[in-house]
């Protein structure tokens, strides 16, 4: 038998054979004479203002075209047509043919495409002069001062002078200390262009001290400021290098400080926030934009990651872009970093940098090809939408294919090549319509793209490449050694199986002989009918004294080139990314915490009907880190998952991916990724609890049907009568969190919880009969370093052996609000959860809160939020630093054990929703569920087999609107409701809301806990939004749709759900679509009845599969369908 390799080229080649004879003719005529073809460049997503910015590499189509590339004799024309376009290209220090080019764009009319030559007669020169004036601002950049950077900004119009800002562009480590650009003693500073849109300066500096003295490495940075001559704007591109990889703790780009009489004032975000400057050390945080004010003077920055406004009183006040990355490590050679400026006198000035924020030039997508490149493509476009089935698959694959070689400037062969052939060295790996491509090199492999073949897509952007990344540190002297996939070793190789549909892919023997026998092997399982790739990995053979530390891997670099690219997270609750529209703040996710609640990503275009599943199918919850990036100048978004290896630090460690990675076709959006991982997480993972026809039989009933909770801490005198008083005016059964009902203050001389306030026991007693189940707070993790005051009482004799270490063999320490009496923050030890010592304790706090106070619940915080700990203690017995022995060897027995001893009806809840953790909670407390951008993914996968249950209500300005948003929230997610003050009920209009809702879950509340979520029914047309601070930290704001859906599903019994709120103070009225055979309904008819909080109201006859109706949906209105198929 041929083996899967064999038998798909010999696909390719009967397919290919078989292609149009026209489309054949076609590719002929296009290799005709290169000398003919001509540059030209799509473009795509031009900004309203026209002025379109962007990174290109013209090397290749020049060396096709026969032309070279002179920037002062560059002409641009769109096409069709052939009308002048202002175009300017700034070449590369050291690179002639790559660079950013400019084009001002008729803004009424963008052109797609736009062809360059470089005919125009010769320019003058750019004037020596290092001082750019425009009619908003005059900048002079020094070379004696500052490192060349901006040492005078003059405002034009108010004559504003600001002289001397200080730049604390700079890299810090640990040890060595901190190095700045501005200390540089001999920058070099020069106008590299003047054009029809800008002028360029140029500054190279390296970073040094202020005596002159550099690192090792000799890290340097060149500068690019863009000054736009007919917009307020100025454009910085940062590219910082260093000469051998060195690792860096910080590294500060563009951070601009200030005196205090400089700026008064400081305004960003969305809504906008302006404010006065006050010296109190705070730090503002925005994702699109943040400016420093002076009366009409504005200095702002957007489209430049996460922008940070410090109001400092020691440090000083400033200006940041690029926030989140200053503080992140850089072990690399090179990066790349880049932002956008508005430097004005402007009447409204936090206005105007709203206005640019939303549309900044730099979004513009520009892909360099040819004309008769793009002739070939537009042909193989008509082709694919013309046909179906196998043929248009091969046209997809044709265009895919065509594309890549497009991408990686491989003109010829993109023109030339017989269809479904390949390059020499590259390879394919198919799995249905999602097609692998590889290029075998001599010392190591490649990633070229993931293509979708039935859509013609390539899926990777242009900063892919790499499988793999393989960290090795030497035992005794610390150093680390960097390998990747893609290069460095002797032994490189791609094999069929083992087994059908099965590839190997193997690394062996890295080209640094001190790393011994090392081989890296990756196997990979195909699903056509899936479109699925499965992968494996497994590193071990290294020589001693090398361990290996960390893998990167799965990693891929995905295309965002469609501006309605949506990006799925697992942080909280799940959250969508508009990245096709803004380019994506770094995001870390620490795997399991509350923060990444699961395992999977996802990246889709609805619009084209194609995206990629990017999850890791881990059964056991291993602890790794998760990374998403906008990378390049095109904004790819990087997925990544680093992993820390079993056993860091011992020599010879071996690793094993647990589980396996995961790519997959996407035709959906990020429900149909939700169901994935729901079939998966049934199917394989350790923590799905065993469901029955009433849901999770562990947990007790009165659980599983609570609809409404309540939070407070005090005294039983101060907490019982307003809970009671809370139950009794919803009517139903509710939960109390309660805090602080132990003596030791919060947060401090954990865990010595005993005694209770007085009449602790009683309270809990006459609440609970009352209707009121009691859940006290408990901590899960910490031991306070000084556990009696501020004296050390059992630390350091019981609890220290039992602490988590670092790898120097000190506990890991935390600090949160709390303080000791002498005015020191508390300082809490994080335990080790497999010692018995943290086992015993544990277990007897939570049994004698049963058992002595009578309490029914108990809520044990931070083991589903907090991330696990690299522990490197060898005397705790598990391996040491990564793994999965936090689940397996350490959380899991320990609550197995308080499970088993536990009374039947009680149960245990946590902080936060790791999954890991799922089956051994009954509750998780989703008080984190607050961001913008939300959607339901956890409860589309986990609701049913656990709780969900409390959101943070917090106060603000639009606290009354916030709070209806949500309550809205949690009741079509299927969350039990509340989590507030008891208080509420005082707050007439706030509490009806609330009530209603509670009382709708209330009479729907087996489909919460028996029943799953089904996809939310869509309304059609133009739906308002709400906005509101949600407070969660500082000014929050969120947006939702003004009315919110929900849809469960009782599958055993054909019945579904609808669930509608309107949280707005205006009636809406929209067109409601839901196709019910989706939602799980099998049949043709389906009787319908409507439910309020009242109660069920009436029986609306039968409806068809597909239900479309146009309904208004009354102001601050709660109500539901529920369907039942027809016998």
């Amino acid at each position: 038998m041929k083996t899967a390799l064999v038998m798909y080229r010999e696909t390719t080649r009967r397919w290919a054979g078989n292609l149009a004879l026209g489309l054949i003719l076609a590719a002929r005529c296009f290799a005709a004479s290169a000398a003919d073809d001509r540059i030209v460049l799509t473009l795509d997503q031009v900004p309203r203002d026209g002025v379109a910015v962007a990174r290109v590499d013209l090397a290749e189509v020049a060396r096709w075209c026969g032309v070279e590339v002179t920037p002062a004799r560059l002409r641009a024309f769109a096409v069709p047509g052939d009308q002048p376009v202002p175009a300017q290209f700034v070449p590369d220090e050291g690179s002639p043919a790559a660079g950013t080019i400019l084009l001002r764009c008729d803004p009424a009319q963008p052109p797609s495409r736009v062809r360059l030559d470089f005919a125009a007669p010769p320019q003058p020169k750019p004037a020596p002069s290092t001082t750019v004036r425009t009619r908003w601002y005059s900048v002079t950049h020094d070379a004696q001062r500052l490192g060349g950077l901006p040492a005078e900004i003059v405002f034009a119009g108010t004559d504003m002078k600001f002289y001397g800002p200080r730049w604390n562009d700079r890299l810090y480590h640990r040890q060595a200390g901190q190095f700045w650009l501005r200390y540089d003693r001999q920058p070099k500073v020069e106008c590299v262009s003047t054009g029809a849109i800008c002028t360029v300066v140029r500054v190279s500096a390296r970073y040094s001290q202020p005596d002159g003295k550099r690192p090792e490495s000799q890290p340097a940075a060149v500068y690019d400021w863009y000054y736009f001559h007919d917009q307020p704007l100025v454009y910085v591109r940062a590219v910082v290098s260093q000469q051998q990889p060195q690792t860096w703790h910080e590294a500060h780009f563009l951070e601009l400080g200030f005196p205090t009489n400089r700026f008064s004032r400081w305004a960003g975000g969305e809504p906008l926030q302006e404010a006065a400057f006050r010296g109190n050390d705070q730090s503002h945080r925005f994702n699109r934009g943040g400016a420093i004010i002076e009366g009409r003077n504005v200095i702002g920055m957007f489209d430049a990651g996460a922008i940070s406004v410090y109001d400092g009183a020691g440090y000083g006040r400033y200006l940041h872009a690029q926030a989140d990355a200053a503080w992140q490590e850089w072990k690399a050679t090179r990066f790349e970093r880049s932002a956008w400026l508005l430097m004005a006198a402007d009447d409204k000035p936090a206005e105007s940098l709203s206005k640019l924020a939303a549309s900044a030039p730099g979004n513009a997508q520009v892909i360099v090809s040819t004309e008769r490149l793009q002739q070939r493509l537009d042909a193989l476009r008509a082709q694919l939408a013309n046909t179906d089935g196998a043929a248009r698959r091969e046209a997809g694959w044709q265009l895919a294919v065509a594309r890549l070689l497009q991408k990686h400037g491989r003109l010829r062969e993109a023109l030339e090549l017989p269809a479904g052939q390949l390059p020499s060295g590259w390879k394919v790996i198919p799995a249905g319509d999602l097609r692998l491509i590889l290029e075998q090199r001599p010392d190591g492999l490649v990633l070229l793209d993931l293509a979708d073949a039935s859509a013609g897509a390539s899926l990777l952007g242009a900063d892919s490449g790499l499988l793999f990344e393989l960290t090795l540190r030497h035992t005794q002297t610390g150093e680390e050694v960097r390998l990747s996939s893609d290069r460095a070793w002797s032994e490189v190789a791609i094999r069929d199986g083992p087994g059908k549909d099965a590839f190997t892919l193997r690394w062996a023997k890295p080209q640094s002989a001190t790393l011994g026998g090392l081989a890296v092997t990756a196997r990979v399982r195909t699903d056509a009918k899936q479109h699925r790739l499965a992968w494996s990995l497994d590193a071990q053979g290294q020589a001693n004294p090398w361990s290996i530390w960390w893998v990167r891997f799965p990693q891929l670099a995905l295309s965002t080139e469609s501006s309605g690219s949506q990006l799925l997270l697992p942080q909280a609750a799940g959250v969508l990314k508009p990245v096709g529209r803004e380019r994506l703040s770094r995001f870390h996710g620490q795997y399991p915490s509350g923060w990444m609640s699961m395992q999977l990503a996802a990246l889709y275009d609805p619009a084209a009907g194609t995206g990629l599943y990017f999850g890791l199918h881990d059964p056991v919850g291993a602890t790794k880190d998760f990374f998403a990036e906008s990378v390049g100048p095109r904004g790819s978004i990087r997925l990544a998952w680093e992993i820390p290896a079993p056993d860091m630090g011992r020599p010879g460690n071996r690793f094993t991916l647990s589980g396996e990675a995961v790519w997959q076709l996407l035709r959906g959006d990020w429900f149909d990724a939700a169901l994935i991982y729901r079939d998966w997480a049934r199917r394989e993972s350790k923590w799905f609890p065993k469901l029955g026809a009433e849901g999770r039989a562990d947990t007790p009933p009165w659980m599983r049907e609570l609809s409404a909770w309540a939070q407070m801490g005090g005294t039983p005198k101060e907490c019982v009568p307003r809970v009671l008083a809370f139950a009794k005016a919803l009517g139903v059964p509710v939960g109390f969190h309660w805090y602080s009902w132990h003596q030791i203050p919060f947060d401090n001389d954990y865990p010595h919880y005993f005694p209770t306030k007085d009449g602790f026991a009683d309270g809990v007693k006459e609440l609970q009969a009352g209707g009121v189940h009691v859940m006290p707070y408990i901590n899960g993790r910490l031991w306070d370093t000084h556990d009696r005051g501020t004296n050390d009482f059992e630390f350091t004799r019981v609890a220290r052996p039992a602490a988590t270490k670092n790898t120097n063999g000190e506990p890991y320490v935390e600090s949160y609000g709390s303080k000791e009496s002498n005015g020191q923050p508390v300082r809490l030890a994080v335990m080790c959860p497999t010692t018995r010592t943290w086992r015993e304790r544990q277990h007897d706090i939570v049994m004698r809160l049963f058992n002595e106070c009578g309490v029914q619940g108990v809520y044990i915080d931070q083991i589903a939020a907090a991330k696990p700990e690299l522990c490197f203690d060898a005397t705790h017995g598990h391996p040491l630093g990564g793994g999965s022995w936090w689940n397996g060897q350490g959380y899991w027995p320990l609550l197995d054990r308080i499970r088993q001893d536990k009374p039947r009806d009680r149960m245990l809840t946590t902080e936060c929703n790791a999954e890991p953790f799922l089956r051994w909670f009954d509750g998780y407390l989703t008080w984190h569920w607050q961001y913008d951008g939300q959607v339901p993914l956890f409860p589309a996968v986990y609701g049913g087999a656990v709780q969900m249950f409390g959101r943070a209500y917090r106060g603000g300005p639009t606290k009354d609107l916030a709070l209806r948003m949500k309550a809205t929230q949690q009741l079509v997610w299927g969350e039990q409701l509340g989590w507030l003050d008891p208080s509420v009920v005082r707050e007439p209009e706030n509490f009806a809301f609330f009530r209603d809702a509670v009382q709708l879950r209330w009479k729907l509340r087996r489909y919460f806990h028996a029943g799953q979520m089904a996809r939310p029914p869509k309304l059609a047309g133009d739906i308002p939004n709400v906005t509101a601070d949600w407070q969660w930290s500082g000014v929050w704001p969120v947006t939702t749709p003004a009315v919110m859906t929900g849809a469960w599903h009782l599958p055993t019994e054909k019945r579904l759900v609808l669930l509608f709120a309107n949280v707005s103070d205006q009636a809406i009225t929209a067109p409601v679509q839901c196709d019910l055979r989706e939602a799980g309904l099998a049949g043709k008819n389906f009787t319908r009845c409507r439910w309020t909080p009242q109660g069920e109201t009436e029986l609306m006859g039968v409806v068809n599969a597909v239900l479309r109706e146009t309904v208004t949906f009354p102001s601050r209105s709660v109500w539901a369908w529920e369907i039942t198929a027809k016998e």
